[in-house]
C-alpha cells in the first residue's frame, strides 16, 4: 500500500511520465520476466522451506522445537504469508510482461508493479528474519546435551 502511495506521489511529483513509462517496451519486458522468475524461484524457496519443516515429523528434535515460542508464534504466519505474497507477486509479474510491450504504460500498472516488488521485499524480509530467529534457537540447542537415542525394540532382521 504504501510502495503504491509512493509510486503514485513519484509519479505526479514529475511533470513526465513516470521511470517505468520511459523505458522501452523491450527493456520493460525484459525486467518483468526478470522479476517474474526471481519471485518465482523465492516463491520455490518458501515451498521448500516448508516441506523441510514437515518432513522433520514428530520427533524428539520437532517436539522440542514446537516448544520454543519462537517457532510456534511465526512459523505458520510467515511461511504462509510468504507463499500467498511470493504467488501473488509472481503472477503480477508474469501480467505485466504481457502489458510491457505496448509503447503506453499506464500508471496502474506502475501502481501493480510497485506492490507486487513491495510484497516480494516484505516477505522475503520476514522469511529471512524468521530463519534467522530460528537459526538462534537451533544454535543454541546446539550447545545444549544431546537427546538421548531411543532403544532400539525391533530386530535387525525378520525371521
Amino acid at each position: 500500500m504504501i510502495a503504491a502511495a509512493a509510486y503514485i506521489a513519484i509519479d505526479k511529483l514529475h511533470s513526465r511520465a513516470s521511470l517505468l513509462a520511459t523505458l522501452d517496451p523491450g527493456t520493460r519486458q525484459a525486467l518483468f520476466v526478470s522479476l517474474a522468475a526471481t519471485t518465482g524461484a523465492l516463491l520455490g524457496f518458501a515451498i521448500t522451506g516448508v516441506t523441510i519443516l514437515l518432513t522433520v515429523g514428530q520427533g524428539p528434535r520437532m517436539t522440542w522445537l514446537k516448544g520454543k515460542a519462537v517457532f510456534r508464534r511465526e512459523v505458520r504466519f510467515v511461511f504462509f504469508s510468504a507463499i500467498v505474497g511470493l504467488a501473488a507477486a509472481t503472477f503480477a509479474f508474469l501480467t505485466l510482461i504481457a502489458v510491457a510491450t505496448a509503447t503506453r504504460f499506464p500508471l496502474l500498472w506502475g501502481i501493480v508493479a510497485a506492490a507486487a516488488a513491495a510484497v516480494t521485499v516484505d516477505r522475503v524480509a520476514r522469511l529471512i528474519g524468521f530463519l534467522n530467529a530460528l537459526m538462534r534457537v537451533a544454535l543454541a540447542d546446539a550447545e545444549s546435551p544431546t537427546l538421548p537415542h531411543p532403544t532400539f525394540t525391533e530386530p535387525m532382521e525378520a525371521d
